[in-house]
C-alpha cells in the first residue's frame, strides 16, 4: 500500500518540471544558504546586520508600525539573510529560518498590512514563475523559493508552497516535502487548499520518511476536525482518515535511520550458565601488576583498575581494543585468531596509564565490513606527554596491518571517536595534538587518504588534572535524512550536511565558559561514579527523534532536530548512560537500571544492581532484560524493574563487565577476559579456558 501511494503522489502531482533542479537543503521548511560559514564553537557566523535588523523589526512590531517593520525585511535581501540567529529554545537556526518565523507569527493586522504593501509584488513573481515552468524550470524554481521565503502569508504563498512540496517528495525529499505542506496548515490559515488533502499528503511523506509517530499526530488531526473528509488520491476518493489509517497500518521503514541501541533478544532456560570458553587477555600475573600499579599511584585515581575495554563484533568475531593491543576472538571455538603485540607487553606501561597519561576513552574499535578500525596511542609513545592518537586498521580475518594515520607521521593529528559509514567512505572527528579546533575528514576507507575535511570550529575539552593539557570529548554520531547530528558532548549538537560541506544549525544544551576552568583537584580523593563506571555520553535515533544524554551532565533529552523543538527534558543522575531505547522506555544504567518513558521521559522504575565498573550494557527479551555483573546475570522485568531471577555465572573476580549476544554465544567482555557461552539448545556447556599462548599477529602466526 505505501509504495503504490508515494508512486502515486507523483504521478497525480506532475512535477516533472523540477525534477533537475538544484538541491537546496530545507530547515523547518526554509531554503538554507549553502554558503554559510562556520566561526568557532561549532556555530554559523552571526552577522551583525541581521541581528540587528531582528531588534528593529520587533520594536516597530510592537509599536504597530507595520511599514517600517516590513521594510527593515525589505532591505534584507536574500544573499545578506546569512549567519545564524537563536530561536530562544536553545537552538541556533540561519537567519533565513528565523526572518522566515517572524513574519509567519504577525498578528492579524500585520498580515492585513503585508498583504496590502506586498500583494503586488507576489503576484507579479508568481506569474512569472508561471511562465517559466515550461522553458525555464531552474528560474521558476528560483522565483517559487523567493516567494515562499519572503512572500508566504500574501495570497500566493500556500500556491507554492504546495507546488514545492510536491517537487521535494518526488525527490525523496519526504521530510522537506511534510515541512512545506505543513506550514500551510499552521501558518496559512485562510487557504483555499483542502487541508484534510494537504495533512494526507504530509502524513504520506512521514510515512515515507520513517517517522510514523509524527504521521500518528497528523491522523489524531485528521480524526478530531476532519473525520468525514475525503480525499483523491489516483483518482479515487478515500476517507482521508481511513487513507491514513491505512498507510501507518502497513508502513514500512522506508528512510535512513541510525537506530543506535537497539534490543537484542535474550533467551536464557532455568539452569546457571557455564563457560564454553574463556580467552584471558590480562592474565594473573598482569593482574598483580596492574594491582601494584594502581596502589603505588593510588593518589591519581585514573578509574583503570575498574576499565572493560571497548569491543566490536561481526556476527562471528569479536574485537578488542585493550590499550592499543587489537584481537580477535572465534565466537564458536573461543579461538584466538589474531592479536597485535603480545598481551604482556603492556604491563611495563601500567603505571603510565594509571598516571592519566592518555585519555582511556579514545582507545575505540568498529569493523565495517572486512576492516577493523581502532585509535589507540602506540605503546611506545605511552611515555610522551599527551602523545596523539593514531587511526590504525587491520584486516578482519587475518590480522593483517593495514593504513594508519596521525600520530607523528601526520604533524601530531589525533583523531577521536569512531569512523561514521557514510557514502561509501568514512566520517572522523580530528584536531592537531592539544589543539581544540575540531576537523571532520571524509576518509577513503581503503586507503585513509582524507578525501575532504570541513572545519567544525572549537570544542571545549576538559584540564587533565594529572597530566596537564586537555581532555577533548568523544563525539556520538547519529543521522536523520540527509542529515548527520553529531554531539560534541561538550554542550551542543551539529545538524551538518556532509555532501554541502557544511554545519546547517546547532541544538546548545548549555553554555560553555569562556576561560578555562580552574578546578581543584584531590589526589587520593575517591573518584566520581562516572570516573569508575567510565559512562559515556550516548545518543540514539529512534523514529526520528533524537534521545541523549551527555556524559557528566545530569539532563536526558528527546529533541525534534527537524523541527527546532525540545519535545522533554528530564533531570536524571550525572553518572547514568543510555544503554537501550525500545518502544516504550529509554534505559539509563550506573549503579542502578533506571527506565524512563519515551513519551514525557518520567522515571517509571529503578533498580539497584551490583554494578562497580566498565562495560555498561544490557541484553533484552521481550519482557525482561539481563545486565552482566560479578554475582552473575540478573534478569529484570522490563514493565516494573522487578528482579526475576539471578543467573549464576562464574565470573565473580571482574572488575567490570560488559555483553553482547551474538549468534547462539552470549559473550562477556570483563577487565581481563572474553568469555563465551553457548545458548545452543542442547548444547553441552563445557569450559574450555584457552591460555595465552598465542604469538603477535604481526610475526606472522595467529
Amino acid at each position: 500500500m505505501v509504495r503504490c501511494v508515494l508512486t502515486v503522489f507523483v504521478t497525480i502531482f506532475g512535477f516533472s518540471a523540477f525534477a533537475h533542479s538544484q538541491f537546496i537543503q530545507i530547515v523547518n521548511g526554509i531554503p538554507v544558504d549553502a554558503n554559510a560559514q562556520t566561526q568557532p564553537g561549532g556555530l554559523l557566523t552571526v552577522d551583525e546586520a541581521v541581528q540587528n535588523a531582528v531588534i528593529d523589526f520587533e520594536r516597530h512590531g510592537e509599536r504597530g508600525d507595520w511599514q517600517k517593520a516590513f521594510r527593515v525585511l525589505e532591505n534584507l535581501p536574500a544573499e545578506k539573510r546569512v549567519g545564524m540567529l537563536p530561536m530562544g529554545n536553545g537552538f541556533m537556526v540561519p537567519s533565513r529560518v528565523k526572518l522566515w518565523r517572524m513574519l509567519v507569527d504577525v498578528n492579524a493586522e500585520g498580515r492585513q498590512a503585508f498583504r496590502l504593501f506586498y500583494e503586488p509584488k507576489a503576484k507579479q513573481l508568481y506569474t512569472q514563475m508561471q511562465g517559466q515552468l515550461a522553458s525555464n524550470p531552474a528560474e521558476a524554481f528560483k522565483n517559487a523559493e523567493l516567494i515562499y521565503d519572503q512572500y508566504f502569508i500574501t495570497s500566493y504563498g500556500d500556491d507554492v508552497a504546495n507546488l514545492l512540496g510536491d517537487v521535494a517528495f518526488e525527490k525523496g525529499q519526504f521530510i522537506e516535502a511534510a515541512n512545506r505542506w505543513k506550514s500551510i496548515v499552521d501558518y496559512h490559515t485562510d487557504t483555499d487548499l483542502s487541508v484534510p488533502q494537504l495533512l494526507v499528503k504530509s502524513a504520506s511523506a512521514y510515512v515515507g520518511a520513517g517517522r510514523a509517530l509524527e504521521a500518528q499526530q497528523l491522523l489524531g488531526q485528521l480524526k478530531q476536525r476532519h473525520a468525514q473528509a475525503q480525499v483523491k488520491v489516483a483518482g479515487r476518493e478515500w476517507s482521508a482518515v481511513e487513507y491514513v489509517t491505512g498507510l501507518l497500518g502497513g508502513s514500512v521503514r522506508m528512510g535512513t535511520e541510525n537506530v543506535g541501541g537497539a534490543s537484542t533478544e535474550l533467551k536464557l532456560g532455568q539452569e546457571n550458565l557455564k563457560k564454553s570458553w574463556e580467552v584471558s587477555f590480562n592474565s594473573a600475573k598482569g593482574r598483580s601488576a596492574l594491582k601494584a600499579a594502581v596502589s603505588q599511584n593510588y593518589y591519581y585515581r585514573s578509574g583503570f583498575e575498574t576499565m572493560v575495554p571497548n569491543h566490536a563484533n561481526d556476527g562471528q568475531r569479536v574485537f578488542v581494543n585493550w590499550l592499543g593491543i587489537i584481537f580477535a576472538v572465534d565466537v564458536q571455538s573461543g579461538k584466538l585468531l589474531w592479536r597485535t603485540e603480545p598481551f604482556e607487553k603492556i604491563h611495563p606501561h601500567f603505571n603510565e596509564m594509571q598516571q592519566g597519561r592518555v585519555d582511556l576513552s579514545r582507545y575505540d574499535i568498529q569493523v565495517i565490513g572486512e576492516q577493523v578500525f581502532a585509535t589507540m596511542v602506540p605503546l611506545d609513545r605511552l611515555n610522551y606527554w599527551q602523545p596523539a592518537v593514531m587511526l590504525s586498521t587491520w584486516n578482519a580475518q587475518s590480522g593483517a596491518k593495514g593504513w594508519a594515520s596521525g600520530g607523528d607521521q601526520n604533524g601530531q593529528l589525533s583523531y577521536i571517536g569512531r569512523v561514521y559509514p557514510w557514502n561509501g567512505g568514512g566520517l572522523i572527528v580530528s584536531h592537531q595534538q592539544q589543539q581544540a579546533n575540531m576537523t571532520l575528514n571524509f576518509l577513503n576507507l581503503s586507503t585513509g587518504k582524507s578525501e575532504w575535511t570541513m572545519p567544525l570550529g572549537t570544542i571545549t575539552g576538559k584540564q587533565n588534572p594529572y597530566s596537564g593539557g586537555q581532555v577533548f570529548p568523544v563525539p556520538e554520531y547519529g543521522e536523520i535524512g540527509r542529515q548527520l547530528c553529531l554531539m560534541t558532548n561538550s554542550g551542543s549538537i551539529l545538524q551538518i550536511s556532509p555532501g554541502e560541506k557544511k554545519i546547517d544549525g546547532q541544538f546548545r544544551l548549555y553554555e560553555q565558559p569562556t576561560t578555562t576552568n580552574q578546578q581543584n583537584y584531590y589526589y587520593n580523593a575517591a573518584p566520581s561514579e562516572e570516573t569508575q563506571l567510565h559512562t559515556r555520553g550516548r545518543m540514539l535515533v529512534r523514529d526520528g527523534l533524537l534521545l541523549f544524554k551527555e556524559v557528566g551532565r545530569t539532563e536526558l533529552y528527546c529533541v525534534d532536530i527537524q523541527s527546532q523543538n525540545v519535545l522533554w527534558k528530564r533531570p536524571t543522575v550525572s553518572s547514568a548512560m543510555i544503554v537501550d531505547v525500545d518502544d516504550r522506555f529509554i534505559y539509563l544504567m550506573n549503579s542502578e537500571l533506571s527506565a524512563h518513558s519515551r513519551v514525557d521521559g518520567k522515571l517509571v522504575w529503578s533498580v539497584k544492581l551490583p554494578i562497580a565498573g566498565g562495560g555498561l550494557s544490557i541484553a533484552s527479551g521481550p519482557k525482561t532484560a539481563f545486565v552482566a555483573t560479578r554475582r552473575g546475570l540478573f534478569e529484570i522485568d522490563k514493565n516494573d524493574g522487578r528482579i526475576v531471577r539471578i543467573v549464576r555465572t562464574d565470573e565473580t573476580d571482574v572488575a567490570g563487565i560488559s555483553m553482547q549476544l551474538i549468534g547462539d554465544h552470549l559473550v562477556t567482555i570483563s577487565d581481563h577476559a572474553v568469555t563465551g557461552y553457548s545458548l545452543a539448545l542442547g548444547a553441552a556447556a563445557s569450559t574450555s579456558v584457552l591460555p595465552d599462548t598465542s604469538t603477535s599477529a604481526s610475526e606472522g602466526q595467529p
